[in-house]
C-alpha cells in the first residue's frame, strides 16, 4: 500500500521517490510472505507533462535476512566475548573490523568504537599484516585456521598470541565474515623455550660425558 501510495504521487504530482529495505508482503509461493526491495520512481515528462513513470525494484530480502542473522550473531558474540580473558573480534567480508570485546580494547587501548570500520592491514600495519595475511586467506576461503604468533607492535606490549579463525556462513553457505579468538599465550611460550634449553643442555652434558669416558 505505501509503495502504491508513493508511485501516485511520482504519477500525479512529478515528485521522485527512493526507499531503501521497503518491507511489501505479498504472495509468491501460495503463501503470504515478507519481502524487502529497494524502490526508486521517476517521472517521465514529455514536453513537461507527466506521461508515464521509471520505476527499478530490487529484491533485497536475503541481504537483509543475511544482515539480520549476522545481528543476531554479534549480540550473542558480544555477551560470551566480554567474559573471557581472551580477545575476540568480528571481522567483515573485507576484513574490517565490526565489533571487539573488552580484552581487545584493554590490550590496544582502544575506545569501544575507535577501530570500528578500520581495515585490519590499516589497524596493525603493513609489517604486521602481511604476518597474518596468509592465514586470513585460508578464513576467507572458507576454512578454519589456527596459528601461533608474536603480537602486533601496535599492542605496545611483547606478547605471544594463539589465534583461531572463524569463518560465519549464512544459511546459504555464503561467508558473512570472520570471527577471531586470540588468547595470550606467552606464559607457555616461555615455559615451552626454557624446556627445550633445559633439554639442550641435558643432552650436551651427557654427550660431554661420553666424550670424556
Amino acid at each position: 500500500q505505501f509503495a502504491w501510495q508513493q508511485a501516485q504521487r511520482v504519477y500525479h504530482e512529478g515528485i521522485s521517490f527512493d526507499e531503501k529495505e521497503v518491507l511489501v508482503p505479498h504472495n509468491r509461493t501460495g503463501v503470504i510472505q515478507e519481502y524487502y526491495y529497494d524502490i526508486a520512481y521517476r517521472p517521465l515528462r514529455e514536453g513537461g507533462i507527466i506521461t508515464g513513470m521509471i520505476q527499478v525494484v530490487t529484491d533485497v530480502t536475503a541481504h537483509m535476512h543475511a544482515r539480520r542473522q549476522l545481528e543476531e550473531s554479534e549480540a550473542k558474540l558480544s555477551l560470551l566475548s566480554n567474559t573471557v580473558p581472551s580477545m575476540i573480534y568480528y571481522l567483515d567480508q573485507q576484513q574490517r573490523y565490526v565489533s571487539y570485546n573488552k580484552t581487545f580494547q584493554d590490550w590496544f587501548n582502544v575506545d569501544a568504537d575507535e577501530v570500528i570500520g578500520q581495515s585490519v592491514r590499516e589497524f596493525i600495519g603493513e609489517q604486521a599484516y602481511q604476518q597474518v595475511a596468509p592465514h586470513l586467506a585460508v578464513a576467507y576461503a572458507g576454512q578454519p585456521e589456527r596459528y601461533e604468533l608474536p603480537a602486533p607492535s601496535r599492542l605496545g606490549t611483547e606478547r605471544w598470541l594463539d589465534i583461531t579463525y572463524t569463518p560465519h556462513h549464512n544459511e546459504a553457505g555464503e561467508l558473512l565474515g570472520v570471527i577471531v579468538l586470540a588468547s595470550d599465550i606467552s606464559t607457555q611460550i616461555q615455559a615451552r623455550k626454557a624446556l627445550e634449553e633445559s633439554s639442550n643442555s641435558f643432552q650436551s652434558a651427557i654427550e660431554v660425558a661420553g666424550l670424556g669416558t
